[in-house]
């Protein structure tokens, strides 16, 4: 689960996984939950998409969900599934979320448009990481381990480039401002 604040909104989101035998299942889920009301939570489903073919079509993303932080912009996913899915961790990129336009059963493209198996809206993966050499067993404990959770630090390292004492920290040559990675680019920090 993952939370944050746009202004004054307070938004959750919860991952959901689905075990079973068909096509659909184990497809990873997405709930955005409007947390205004604690009394009456809103919330609307997205669907984790992988790109494929070079982005002219998609599949959906086969996870229990396990894992997500939500980074500014950003949300990464860990996936430990046995299929394409195993052993990642995917970048999903908050301000690329895209309506579907046919309501089917499929996921991806379709006659007609784009579906993602009922639900309204697809969140493409703009990246991914992944490890080489096969996860851990109960018989081979010399392999990688699994991306089953993961989580964010916020005591060690302040996010807009200060140290805790106020100061800015160094980078290079110590005269350039912090650098913070954004929308595909390097910018400097706005820091207050």
């Amino acid at each position: 689960m993952a939370t944050a604040y746009s202004g004054t909104n307070k938004v959750i989101l919860s991952g959901w996984g689905q075990n079973g035998s068909t096509t659909t299942d184990h497809m990873g889920r997405i709930a955005f939950i409007d947390a205004n009301d604690p009394s009456n939570f809103k919330y609307r489903w997205v669907l984790p998409v992988i790109p494929l073919n070079g982005g002219t079509d998609y599949r959906a993303l086969k996870s229990h969900m396990g894992g997500m932080v939500w980074y500014q912009d950003k949300l990464i996913v860990t996936s430990w599934e046995a299929n394409a899915d195993h052993n990642v961790m995917y970048i999903f990129d908050m301000n690329r979320i895209l309506q579907a336009t046919v309501n089917s059963s499929a996921v991806g493209k379709v006659s007609g448009g784009w579906s993602a198996d009922g639900y309204q809206y697809v969140m493409p993966a703009i990246g991914s990481y992944g490890l080489a050499g096969g996860a851990c067993s109960a018989t081979n404990d010399n392999s990688l381990p699994r991306f089953g959770s993961i989580s964010l630090d916020r005591s060690s390292v302040p996010e807009c480039g200060r140290s805790p004492n106020g100061r800015r920290t160094a980078r290079g040559t110590g005269r350039e401002p912090p650098m913070r990675f954004r929308n595909g680019y390097c910018s400097p920090c706005r820091c207050p």
